[in-house]
């Protein structure tokens, strides 16, 4: 149990390995990382020491298994690695009623993501170490030098994040914020469109993907593009009634006033834990704050890297690829020199530890000599344009929030701008009755394909999916439409 043998399997580095493993599988469990995401997200920076100590423990032979898996691994964290360095500046930030707020970031123009993406935010005034997931709320068409993202406030990340919001709202000055991205993330292709029709099924602010994709639908109608959805409805539960404020982020009018005649858009919200009787008049005039940052100029400058999140299949092979070869000219090098080295004829024998430390030194020099050459290389001429100013002569605006400033100069309120989510489309005190929405959604849809897409508790998810296993099934010959389940979820 406490042998540490030069030749053969090292016990000690196998149980210092084996701890760590256990330690992160313990933390992964849901209510780990529901309950304590910090513990869960520190906890797993000891995959190093996995790795490192399971090296040790096998040597270069044993760890030669799991050689591939861990090289890849490598140089993805590094290439993650290279593109967070870069801090952006948070053009705006718009609060609201229910506390969550919705934050624009500049990015390259040719930076490519679509309606389904995340990113992987850190906020170095917040937490140096911390990364969160956030699904993007804008639309490509939107803009080519902005990125939205709506975050609420749940765990104590958040919390402080909206805290430094809510002063900036409460004094009146500018917030002072940068961010670190990776990413985006997420699908390649904008799959919803292969149906004619979509169903969404929302949970609190699970509904920021679906703002997207109904944004992106409305571009894309004003674009007269052949093939696109027709119908959408929207299923949103959420607890407070104030959270319904989020979906206020969405103008369908603005983008395209003549959305209706082509495409049909309906909206059913859901308050779960309050009555109608509970709401005090005037309620569902709530006014939204739009905070400017200290950025608004100097964010054009440096917008995002697009390292990583560019999608770049040829850039991203040739990482690899050096990275590989530099891996085998080290290796070669390092066995020619010193781990075969020939003395009158006879052979000296590393111990196993030895090599196993070397193969990883070998591997991460490799990454990081040879694939970050390429990188380097990558970042300063390979990219997409870099300026999010204009290169066309025009100048278009980073800042979209929620409302403009010409609308809150004019308008007292919201109301006065068309709402998706109304007293008329709000159901309070219950929760939405999946059955009879997807009943109604397959008479309504006769013959069509619906793409069925949920974001939001697991409870959620697996009620969407048994209605569409049971209308797929026993009751598709009723109305012969059928539905396509897609879960779309970013948690760790």
């Amino acid at each position: 149990m406490l042998s540490w043998e030069a030749i053969g399997i090292g016990i000690i580095p196998g149980e210092i390995a084996l701890g760590a493993g256990l330690l992160m599988w313990i933390t992964s469990f849901k209510y780990t990382r529901v309950r304590a995401f910090e513990l869960f997200y520190y906890t797993h920076h000891l995959y190093i020491v996995f790795i490192v100590f399971l090296a040790l423990h096998g040597g270069d032979f044993i760890f030669g298994i799991s050689f591939g898996g861990v090289f890849l691994f490598v140089f993805d964290r590094f290439l993650r690695f290279c593109q967070s360095r870069k801090e952006v500046g948070v053009l705006s930030a718009t609060r609201l009623p229910c506390g969550s707020f919705e934050l624009v970031l500049p990015k390259p123009s040719g930076l490519a993501y679509n309606e389904l993406s995340f990113v992987f935010l850190n906020i170095p005034s917040v937490d140096r170490l911390q990364w969160h997931p956030f699904s993007v709320s804008s639309s490509p068409g939107d803009g080519p030098h902005s990125m939205k993202f709506l975050v609420k406030p749940l765990g104590t990340w958040t919390s402080t994040l909206g805290n430094a919001v809510e002063k900036a709202t409460a004094s009146k000055c500018p917030l002072a914020l940068t961010a670190r991205v990776e990413g985006p993330y997420g699908h390649e292709s904008s799959y919803f469109l292969d149906y004619e029709a979509l169903l969404l099924v929302a949970g609190g602010i699970g509904v920021s993907p679906f703002v997207a994709i109904i944004r992106d639908l409305l571009h894309r109608y004003k674009k007269n593009e052949p093939g696109l959805p027709h119908d959408v409805t929207l299923v949103w539960a959420v607890k407070s009634h104030k959270e319904l404020r989020i979906l206020d982020s969405l103008h369908p009018n603005s983008i395209y006033p003549d959305y209706a005649g082509q495409l049909t858009l309906n909206v059913k919200a859901y308050v779960t834990q309050e009555l109608v009787e509970d709401l005090e008049e005037g309620e569902d005039e709530v006014r939204l704050t739009h905070i400017p940052t200290e950025y608004d100029v100097r964010a054009e400058e440096k917008p995002m890297s697009h390292l990583a999140g560019s999608g770049n299949i040829l850039w991203t092979g040739a990482g690899i690829t050096a990275s590989v070869l530099g891996y085998i000219v080290l290796s070669g090098l390092v066995g020619y020199f010193y781990l075969l080295p020939t003395d009158k004829g006879s052979y000296q024998v590393v111990p196993w530890w030895i090599r196993g430390l070397m193969i990883i030194g070998e591997m991460v020099a490799g990454v990081v000599v040879f694939g970050g050459s390429v990188i380097l290389i990558w970042h300063h001429f390979g990219g997409p344009s870099r300026s999010v100013g204009s290169r066309t002569g025009e100048k278009e605006s980073l800042t979209e929030p929620l409302l403009n400033s010409e609308n809150l100069e004019n308008c007292h309120s919201i109301t006065a701008i068309q709402r998706l989510v109304h007293r008329s489309n709000t159901v309070y005190g219950l929760r939405p009755d999946l059955h009879d929405i997807f009943d109604s959604c397959g008479k309504r849809l006769s013959g069509n394909n619906i793409g069925v897409l949920v974001c939001g508790p697991e409870g959620m998810q697996s009620s969407v999916a048994d209605q569409c296993r049971s209308f797929n099934t026993i009751l598709r010959h009723r109305h012969q439409a059928a539905f396509h389940y897609h879960s779309v979820s970013f948690d760790l």
